[in-house]
């Protein structure tokens, strides 16, 4: 038997092996299709100085409502403050920040899609707050951190964010 018949007998046996991969992908591209408020890629974003002033995809927890979530005791410090928000994932919070879990109901997901928002006041004290986008993690909060608490990092002039369709 010359090597060409093994050739021909190994793809005659297995004409089909790649199936079971192609049915994942495109299964998982109807899937991420159809669920609500789905995201469909993430790219490097300056961030907006307010959530009016961002363009964001349809969130279940709106840029305004994760906001609002309470912050007392780590703003209290006088002056203005100001902030950076971006639509995130809480993986991409996690690998730029390093924070240690501060919630019970710490989401379970890193592809978790999160309001970060960094606050800045004129004396340069700055806070961390992570908030959910999404009823899965609904919850005061993620993360809240004041600067140092995080090792004074430097704050990032781009983050991936999530864009819409």
């Amino acid at each position: 038997m010359s090597i060409e018949d093994h050739v021909g007998d190994r793809d005659q046996q297995r004409p089909w092996w790649f199936t079971p991969a192609l049915a994942g992908i495109v299964l998982g591209g109807i899937v991420g299709a159809l669920t609500p408020g789905s995201v469909s890629f993430l790219r490097e974003a300056s961030p907006a100085s307010s959530c009016e002033q961002g363009t964001w995809p349809a969130t279940e927890i709106t840029c305004g409502a994760a906001r609002n979530i309470s912050v007392t005791g780590l703003t209290d410090v006088p002056g203005p403050w100001t902030a950076r928000v971006w639509l995130t994932t809480l993986d991409a919070v996690d690998t730029q920040f390093h924070p240690r879990r501060q919630v019970a109901n710490h989401p379970s997901s890193g592809n978790t899609p999160v309001w970060l928002f960094v606050y800045e006041n004129p004396s340069g004290d700055r806070v961390l707050h992570v908030a959910p986008a999404a009823n899965a993690t609904r919850g005061s909060f993620i993360y809240i951190y004041r600067w140092p608490e995080l090792g004074s990092p430097t704050v990032p002039s781009t983050m991936p964010s999530i864009q819409s369709r």
